[in-house]
């Protein structure tokens, strides 16, 4: 038995909400995904609350050079994450969208 179940991928009912959910992710295009939610979400949000947390506890004192570096760092992380975040669901609604079209009779030809 896998660690991870992986059988939702190709549930069709699960499909079909993914379909639904990612199309309007979709349209808005991968630029507009991978800045908002890979640099901002997963990358700037952690950065920050990481760095509140250092100084609010006081374990490091930053100078700006180590300040603008850790930023550098976690907004190129993020934005890798929502790059490979955004390729997965991609495939994902690829499979969803053959699974829609070959419902509703729109295969391509």
């Amino acid at each position: 038995m896998p660690i991870f179940d992986m059988s939702y991928w190709d549930d069709p009912e699960s499909l079909h909400k993914f379909y639904q959910r990612w199309e309007k992710i979709h349209k808005r295009g991968a630029a507009f995904f991978v800045l908002l939610w890979g640099g901002l979400v997963a990358g700037v949000l952690p950065f920050a609350l990481v760095t509140c947390w250092d100084v609010l506890v006081g374990h490091e004192q930053m100078d700006a050079f180590v300040l603008s570096t850790f930023a550098f760092f976690w907004l190129v992380s993020g934005i890798f994450s929502g790059a490979m975040y955004w390729h997965l669901q991609e495939r994902r609604y690829m499979r969803a969208k053959k699974l829609e079209d070959s419902i509703s009779g729109n295969q391509p030809g």
